[in-house]
């Protein structure tokens, strides 16, 4: 018997793939949750999972927070991310956190079916549209980055990487031996080469390339 969590907070959803799971795994057990902090709670009481099916928008949490929780608990079941939200970004996001499958909530029958069964073949799953989005985002993102990492100074990404742990311009300036009008021009400097409206934005572009953790 397969043991699957299904993570929700739409009932006609829920209901439909619960549906659609006994209609290929007759003999399972399945448990809901609606939210993050009740999948958390659940999770804690037992990660015997075989099955995980989880929604990107939660109302209390992103699923990519539930995803990094997940293998911070070393949940080993196979988690397929199923949401309306196709962004080739959301995809990308999904899958460097460790999702096994990425289908469209409109899937059928013949989808679910062939999702499981890559995933089970120890492939991972994407219909062809969402491969050939994700193919061209991650190939941006490897001329962004490359531009970025031709571009940017040693000096910039300490700046860069104190910004990010949220120290002020005082601070880094101390850490850094530098004037606070320096850090100014750093931060400047690294907005226009992060293309970011504030230091916030900047700490989000460079976290999305892979410039911070």
């Amino acid at each position: 018997m397969k043991n699957i969590l299904v993570i929700d907070d739409h009932p006609v959803f829920v209901d439909g793939i619960t549906s659609f799971i006994r209609n290929v795994l007759p003999n399972s057990n399945i448990v809901t949750c609606v939210n993050g902090d009740e999948t958390l709670k659940q999770l804690h009481r037992s990660i015997g999972f075989d099955w995980i099916f989880l929604d990107i928008n939660l109302p209390d949490v992103s699923g990519l927070e539930l995803l990094k929780q997940f293998l911070e608990l070393k949940v080993l079941a196979n988690v397929i991310v199923v949401s309306s939200d196709e962004n080739p970004e959301t995809i990308h996001a999904a899958l460097e956190l460790h999702a096994n499958g990425f289908i469209s909530k409109q899937f059928n029958t013949d989808v679910f079916k062939k999702c499981m069964q890559t995933i089970e073949r120890g492939g991972v799953y994407l219909d062809k549209q969402q491969a050939q989005s994700l193919k061209n985002y991650r190939e941006g993102i490897f001329i962004e980055k490359k531009y970025i990492q031709e571009n940017i100074s040693e000096r910039q990404q300490e700046a860069l990487l104190m910004i990010s742990k949220g120290l002020s311009n005082q601070e880094i300036a101390a850490l850094m031996n530098i004037s606070e009008s320096t850090v100014k021009t750093h931060i400047s400097l690294l907005m226009n080469l992060f293309e970011a409206d504030n230091r916030s934005h900047c700490v989000a572009e460079a976290k999305r390339l892979g410039f911070t953790l």
